[in-house]
Formats: C-alpha cells, structure tokens, sequence
C-alpha cells in the first residue's frame, strides 16, 4: 500500500514538470524494488553492494536519448561513434566527472565555436553546442543531458572566442555516479557563468594559450551531465594572431624588466606549423616564472624532486630538428629525486596533481602523478589540496612544460602537440 501511494505521488508530479515521465517511472520502481529487496528477513536473499551499485548505474542509462533539437535549415546534428576517431585530428583534454552514461563526441573538424547553451539548476543537466569548420559548414550537437533546469543560451561574436572552461565535478544525490557540478566559460570577451553550483566537488580548469582555442566538447550524460572533455585547435584568425601576439610581446616586456624568462621564440611558432597548445598553470603565483625558449617536439625525461610536496622540475626534449634540449631544475634542491625516461615509443599522456597552501610559500605544487600509453609514474609528494588533471586523448600527447618556481614547485602547465 506505501509502495503504490508513493508511486502515485511521484507520478503527478512528474506529469506535470517532465516530458520523460514513463522513463522516470521506470527508474523509481527499481530503486523501489531494490530498497524492498534490502529488506528481506533472509540476508543471504539481500542484494550485495555490488550488486546495488550495478543496478543502480542501470537506472542511469534508462534516459540516454535528449530532449529534442531546436532545428536549423543550415545545420545539422551529429556526433561520432570511436570508429570516426581519427578523422576529427584535435587534441582532446578531459574528460572530468563520472563514468555513467552515453559517451559524447563530435564528427566534424571544428574550427571555432559558435555558441553553447548550457541547462542548469543545481548541478549541470544538459550541454548543447554549434561549430563550424574550416569549409564555414555548420553543425548542431546535443542537448546532451536531461530536461532538467533553465537554459543559459551563448552566441559569440565573429571575434569571440574560448579561452577557458572550469567547474566543478562531484557526487549528486539524484545520480550514483558523478555528475558535472558547475561550469564557466572564459573567451578573449568576457566570462560566462558559473552555471549550477560551486558548493563542494572537484575543481577542474583548462585554458588555452599561444594563439589556440577551444572549438569543442566531448563527454558523457545520461539524466544529467556525468563528465565534459575538450577540443582544442590553433586559431589561424588574423585578429586573433594579432592579439596574441601583442600580447605575448607585452608579457615578455614586463617579464625581462623584471627577470631573465625563457620563453618559445615568435621566429620559432612561425616557422612550426603544428604549435604545441600551451594548457594551464594551475597552482600559485609566487616565484619565478619559467617557460621554454624552443618549441617542444617530443618529451625525453622527467626528473622530479619531492619529499611533502614537488620541490622542484625538470625535463628534457627534443626540438623539431631532433636536437635534445633540457630545463631546469625548476624549484629548490630538497627531496628524493627520480628520473622518468620514456622509451622509444612511449608518450606523456596525462598528469594528476594537486596544489595547495605549503609553509610560507602560499600555494606549490603538492603531488604530481605522470601517465603514459605504457605505465604509470608516481604520485611524487604527499598531495593535499585542489586536485587538477591533465588527460590527453587520442593523437595528442604532453611535449613540454611551462610554470613558476621558488623554494618549491609553485605552478605548473603543460604544452600538447598533435602526432
């Protein structure tokens, strides 16, 4: 009698707030059936946590299919099944979240995007996004998500453009796996955001620099958001190339007023044409700032110094002529040292960390754990604070690092460059 009272109470309400009413009804009956199955008097007859937390996740993908497309007589919907990977050739940073749901990815070679809408509430419910390619052919993507919350719709300028996407990703008492709590957008125009909410979770940030751009998602959802990637491209826009190079100059200015910097050559980008995308720094602001003086081609070796936290860096490379290059050390001398050396068809494929208040020092860098396509290294530093991650998909991998550096390890980026 409880059960059937209840369900009819959840019915009228879902009836009148959500066009998914059937699907949700299917999803409260097995939460039912699965609380009711907790309770048999035999417990050998009771589920296990195992066995509760699969079909859990089974209720998740129940509403995989979003809410309708708004229509466009000059675009068209698509997505890519893992097959068509290797056409799109963007470098993909991410995903951050859960792991539930219907994977998300895009077809088309994006070259700028052209606007996003984002439905949120509480948490991120849904991500629709347009682009367009080199050619000027449009295309819609998504909504990926649920019906949930109120729609935040953006549409750049012709001279807009992402720079920046964070947010927060966490658990949701609605979902059994993670969910994208927050996220705000940053272009070369202004920010955007947060939309859902910063309370509690996972911080997560990327940015792109050195005349690059965001021009695309990728993820997983089901009822809501569970995980959000991106795409970067270089930006070949006249303006663009042209703020950013005004800017890089008033940087260096400042920098050589200040200290000696190392920093990519212009006479270097412009000769590559296959730039690494500069991604980051996440952790403080104090020390000395560093960065590379040749464009990076492939990464060699990774010498880290830690004992509580990273004490200091340093690596080397090769340059596009195969010439190895080393820098550093970046930071002090303290700590246990081990050197990473890939092999010959090893790459640098992602980076886990975390920053956070150390001694006197404000924020350092407090752990860092290197992945490659063959084996893990680390983590190096006893870590605490805010975690970030640095996960290269696909044909990318990490050539090279930017950052700055006292006593410690304060800040750390990463240059990506396309295979």
């Amino acid at each position: 009698m409880l059960k059937c009272h209840a369900q009819n109470n959840l019915l009228s309400i879902l009836e009148a707030t959500s066009m998914h009413v059937e699907e949700y009804c299917q999803q409260v009956k097995r939460c039912i059936k699965i609380a009711s199955n907790c309770l048999e008097p035999d417990r050998k007859k009771r589920p296990t946590i195992g066995h509760i937390i699969n079909e859990l996740l089974e209720t998740e993908t129940v509403i995989c299919e979003p809410f309708p497309e708004e229509s466009s007589s000059e675009s068209t919907v698509e997505e890519r099944s893992s097959a068509e990977e290797e056409e799109v050739g963007l470098p993909m940073v991410g995903p951050w979240g859960g792991n539930a749901g219907k994977a998300h990815t895009i077809k088309g070679a994006s070259h700028r995007l052209e606007s996003i809408t984002i439905w949120s509430a509480d948490i991120v419910d849904a991500l629709a996004f347009s682009y367009s390619e080199p050619s000027g052919k449009k295309h819609n993507v998504g909504p990926w998500g649920g019906p949930g919350g109120s729609a935040n719709r953006i549409h750049f300028s012709p001279s807009e453009y992402l720079m920046e996407v964070s947010g927060t990703t966490g658990p949701y008492v609605c979902a059994a796996v993670d969910v994208v709590l927050s996220i705000k957008l940053v272009t070369n125009a202004g920010s955007y955001g947060p939309f859902g909410s910063e309370r509690g979770g996972t911080s997560f940030k990327t940015s792109v620099q050195n005349n690059g751009s965001i021009v695309g998602f990728f993820g997983r959802s089901a009822t809501f958001v569970h995980a959000i990637g991106v795409y970067m491209a270089h930006n070949n826009n006249p303006t663009t190339s042209v703020s950013n190079r005004v800017q890089r100059e008033i940087e260096s200015d400042w920098m050589e007023a200040n200290f000696d910097l190392e920093t990519i050559e212009e006479g270097d980008i412009e000769e590559d044409d296959n730039v690494p995308s500069k991604i980051g720094p996440w952790g403080g602001n104090g020390g000395i700032a560093h960065d590379m003086k040749v464009v990076p081609h492939r990464m060699e070796s990774v010498t880290v110094c830690s004992d509580a936290v990273v004490n200091s860096l340093t690596f080397s490379y090769n340059d596009r002529n195969g010439k190895q290059r080393m820098l550093g050390p970046w930071g002090g001398p303290a700590g246990s040292s081990f050197t990473i050396r890939l092999g010959a068809f090893e790459h640098l494929k992602g980076i886990v960390g975390t920053f956070g208040p150390f001694d006197a020092a404000g924020n350092v860098i407090t752990s860092l754990t290197f992945t490659t396509n063959i084996r893990k290294y680390g983590p190096f530093g006893r870590g605490g604070g805010t975690e970030f991650t640095v996960p290269v998909e696909t044909h990318g991998g990490i050539v090279g690092f930017f950052g700055r550096a006292g006593t410690y390890l304060e800040a750390l980026g990463v240059y990506i460059r396309i295979y």
